[in-house]
């Protein structure tokens, strides 16, 4: 199975589009994570100056604006996709100090928006062609869809990787949930979602950090959300419409925000870390070095230290592995 990656650079006023179908799989963020940064000439062999929507890894770097936006999406490769993601993100701002470093929330179409640039444009709908004669039309299949919940429309999620987090305040309580259903859907759904939600999705602590979560107020109409993982709208003044009246903030990646609102009705793993550190070092080893000694070296680095040394200290590791 393939896995697209795509990139979009500026040089000199002039956006160019490279892409190739394989490579955008576990790895592909080391493009930008190594120094030097891919310019317009690293990409004479690949030969595909066109935008795809949907890749799995996808890279904007603006040479005029010295600014970088990342987004990848291949969870299944880590034991911990959330600490990766963060660490990864600490760790390139590191590494490119006079850059702009973030993660483009809404995929292409916030790296497109950063160029002036328009979905519509850069991607036309693609019309299809209609067929010659009728005859070779032919009928649309139906799939009838099985709802395993009694009709509730949601499902538990579990401990799957891919399981959100709602929480819910009445103004009395709040109720965490469990869902399988990803942040794109919960948004999506309205306020009906509250006469959907299973009593056996409730949940009082998590083994596994979800990819992104949801709170509700309800007495206040407020909603706020996070995510390491699903697309969001690019403009997030342009509120849902399925939630009429309500105020919504969006927090990034910043899970601790849901956490703090739900005032201790649930809790999530918060992983040491220095551990997570070693394993990001780890899985960026360079091949000349021994890895008993790069995580001896490291170690040493960051033992005592504040998380901000911690952070510096390891993307002086991988700069010295890679450069």
């Amino acid at each position: 199975m393939s896995s697209p990656i795509q990139f979009v650079i500026r040089e000199g006023g002039t956006v160019h589009f490279r892409r190739q179908s394989s490579g955008g799989g576990p790895g592909a963020e080391r493009w930008v994570l190594i120094p030097p940064l891919p310019t317009l000439g690293e990409f004479a062999d690949w030969g595909q100056d066109r935008f795809a929507s949907g890749p799995d890894a996808a890279f904007m770097v603006d040479h005029d604006e010295r600014r970088i936006l990342v987004n990848f999406s291949h969870p299944y490769a880590y034991d911990d996709w959330d600490s990766y993601r963060r660490v990864y993100l600490h760790v390139l701002r590191r590494m490119w100090p006079d850059w702009r470093v973030g993660w483009a929330y809404a995929g292409m179409e916030e790296m497109l928006h950063h160029l002036g640039l328009d979905l519509a444009e850069v991607d036309p709908p693609h019309v299809p062609a209609l067929p010659a004669h009728r005859a070779d039309r032919l009928p649309p299949r139906r799939h009838r869809v099985k709802d395993e919940r009694g009709g509730t429309g949601m499902h538990t999620a579990g401990d799957s990787l891919y399981a959100g987090l709602l929480t819910v305040d009445d103004g009395t309580a709040v109720r965490a949930y469990a869902l399988g259903s990803g942040l794109p859907g919960l948004l999506a759904s309205g306020e009906e979602i509250l006469a959907r939600l299973p009593e056996e999705a409730l949940c009082r602590t998590r083994r596994v950090m979800p990819l992104d979560g949801m709170h509700l107020d309800l007495p206040a109409r407020t909603g706020g959300y996070w995510t390491s993982f699903h697309d969001v709208p690019l403009d997030h003044d342009d509120r849902f419409p399925r939630w009429p009246g309500w105020t919504w903030r969006f927090w990034e990646d910043d899970h601790h925000r849901q956490i703090d609102l739900a005032r201790g009705a649930v809790r999530l793993p918060e992983p040491d870390l220095d551990t997570v550190l070693l394993d990001f070092a780890e899985r960026h080893r360079h091949w000349q070095i021994d890895p008993v000694h790069m995580r001896d070296l490291l170690l040493e680095q960051i033992a005592g230290r504040t998380e901000d040394d911690k952070y510096n200290a390891l993307a002086a590791l991988v700069h010295a592995m890679y450069t």
